[in-house]
């Protein structure tokens, strides 16, 4: 099975090279600064990212490729980052990810256990 151009058992560095899947990291940049910034009460971000991994669920999206789109979104911001990417904002972005990782998929583990 194919996932965003590439090929579900490719490597993280190898998904990173395929256009459909740089244009999905592009929009998870968006989708996670808009969850941490601009959507007001936690509530309501917990309720938007809900319905975000409600989507992926439909679409069967693998919980490995999770940890392949969080390590794409570490690494892109440590390139805009640059030279002032430290382990400490590192560990950050990871614990953030995970946070609305956790939200996304919270649903899907109450319906399945």
């Amino acid at each position: 099975r194919r996932v965003h151009g590439g090929i579900k058992d490719a490597t993280a560095e190898e998904h990173r090279e395929t256009r459909g899947f740089k244009k999905h990291r592009d929009g998870v940049a968006r989708e996670f600064t808009k969850a941490m910034s601009e959507m007001g009460t936690i509530s309501t971000r917990k309720q938007i990212l809900a319905n975000l991994g409600d989507l992926h669920n439909k679409r069967n999206v693998h919980f490995d490729y999770y940890t392949k789109m969080g390590s794409c979104l570490v690494t892109c911001v440590e390139k805009a980052v640059g030279e002032d990417w430290n382990p400490k904002l590192e560990a950050a972005w990871f614990a953030a990810y995970n946070v609305v990782i956790y939200f996304m998929v919270e649903r899907f583990w109450e319906a399945n256990l």
